[in-house]
């Protein structure tokens, strides 16, 4: 049942990417469809849209991947010469408000629907609602997927949207309880009301940590770390088959669809890799036909490589397979907001050090490797140094740890953090001297469109919504260059 399922919601998702939606009603569902199929079709449109060209374009963003040469499919998202109408985000937009939050609004209104499905949609909503406001600052939210009623709902800032996505999982975590079974054929966590429960709280503290640095969250950060309670494993989607319309959402595009392989690992996080030690990189990336090594290239070269000198055989490919799960949220991501959380708001180093080896721990077990300790008793990551060091450590192992498994959450973190740092130095200098570079650093392209030094920090509002909803921020004095509201450090 789970499996036919899957195939109706998500097939429609993929399908659905390629026509331009009405944010405020849902073609694929009527309204008298029922929660057992509303909340699965909301789970495999969210995936649709995580795991597809937002994991593209973040996990460009974030450098992990960037362009293959002789190929040119994401020349733009390498160079960061993007503009409203590139539309960079409009699929993503409507498949995630006219497909995703529309069934969860279908649920929430309902009047047959559990307590217990009315939570889990909330937590989804929420998730939803998060992913956005970090996207493009900016959203359709309070009046948003009323239809008719509102055909175009007004647009609020990023900071509200936080605080009634917040509001929203603290109603709905006072209300729950344990007993409240769920029965809907959850994609997620297979009907287990206790994770459903740590993954609203985990949402609640990622919030709150991605805005900290904005507004004084202490208080609410500690009773929630205190309170406990976070879900185990990682929170992920993996009911995907190495079949066509059921393999994961950027595999599917990118291999199967585009019938090439387009994205080349990235100089920055190949190099850091290689110097650290670190296992991982092997199950990143392929390693070059040509050389029989691993190898990144560095942001923006392709482009830049007018004579085409480059070879696609001299890089490594990404190994992302079919089946690969997309994630929302990983074990590893929280355990380094814990240790972030101990030793800003608490000044507790020894349970810093903890939650960070488990991270560590937890990352490895991600991606079925053992022997996390090669990376936590290394001399380069191992907990040392003042605070501003052990935050950096937390922030460059959540660079790697989400590497290829949540490239969004990825790119709001290097955001909010500041970690990994950026060279001083963009890639056309470090071509020419390779010494110039500090393994672990960020590299602006060769070819910038936003000028040296600069990264994208924003994506523009869709320009289907500039069209089709009155209410719509005009777009004329937006830049890529400018923060979402919490970018603050």
């Amino acid at each position: 049942m789970k499996k036919i399922l899957f195939i109706v919601a998500f097939a429609g998702c993929l399908i659905s990417c390629s026509d331009w939606l009405d944010v405020n009603k849902d073609p694929n569902y009527p309204n008298t469809a029922t929660p057992t199929l509303l909340i699965p079709a909301a789970q495999g449109a969210m995936t649709a849209q995580i795991g597809g060209i937002m994991y593209n374009y973040c996990g460009i963003f974030s450098q992990y991947i960037d362009q293959l040469p002789e190929c040119m499919q994401y020349n733009n998202e390498t160079t960061y010469n993007l503009r409203v109408s590139s539309n960079l985000f409009d699929r993503s937009y409507s498949g995630l408000y006219a497909a995703a939050l529309q069934d969860l609004s279908i649920v929430l209104k309902s009047e047959t629907a559990t307590k217990a499905e009315k939570f889990v949609a909330t937590v989804l909503r929420a998730n939803i609602f998060q992913v956005i406001v970090d996207q493009m600052d900016q959203a359709p939210y309070s009046e948003a997927l009323e239809g008719f009623d509102i055909p175009s709902p007004k647009w609020e800032n990023g900071k509200d949207i936080y605080d009634g996505i917040l509001a929203e999982l603290d109603e709905a975590l006072e209300s729950i309880t344990p007993e409240d079974q769920i029965e809907i054929g959850d994609l997620i966590f297979e009907n287990d009301m206790d994770q459903w429960i740590g993954y609203a709280k985990a949402l609640e503290l990622r919030i709150l940590m991605r805005s900290s640095y904005a507004q004084d969250n202490s208080a609410r950060i500690k009773a929630l770390v205190d309170a406990g309670g976070f879900f185990t494993g990682d929170v992920k989607f993996a009911a995907f088959a190495d079949e066509d319309a059921k393999r994961h959402p950027w595999y599917q595009i990118n291999v199967n669809s585009l019938n090439t392989q387009n994205l080349s690992a990235s100089y920055p996080l190949v190099t850091y890799l290689r110097i650290t030690g670190d296992p991982r990189l092997a199950v990143l990336f392929k390693k070059a036909s040509g050389s029989g090594d691993y190898s990144g290239i560095i942001p923006g070269a392709r482009v830049a490589d007018a004579s085409n000198a480059l070879k696609k055989a001299n890089f490594s490919e990404p190994a992302l397979g079919p089946t690969t799960p997309v994630y929302f949220f990983l074990q590893s991501e929280l355990q380094f907001f814990l240790a972030e959380a101990y030793l800003r708001f608490y000044n507790d180093d020894a349970k810093a050090k903890a939650a960070y080896e488990e991270g560590i721990i937890a990352n490895f077990a991600t991606r079925g490797l053992s022997s996390p300790e090669v990376i936590y008793e290394n001399s380069a990551c191992k907990w040392q140094g003042d605070v501003n060091n052990k935050l950096e450590l937390i922030g460059m192992q959540k660079w790697v740890g989400s590497a290829m498994l949540n490239n969004v959450e990825s790119w709001a973190e290097i955001r909010r953090t500041g970690i990994p740092k950026a060279s001083p130095y963009d890639g056309s200098e470090i071509n020419n001297n390779i010494t110039l570079y500090t393994s672990g650093q960020l590299i602006s392209p060769t070819i910038n469109a936003l000028g040296k030094g600069n990264f994208p920090k924003r994506v523009f509002f869709p320009e289907s919504a500039t069209l089709y909803n009155l209410n719509t921020p005009k777009t004329d004095n937006i830049k890529l260059t400018d923060k979402v509201w919490w970018d603050k450090k």
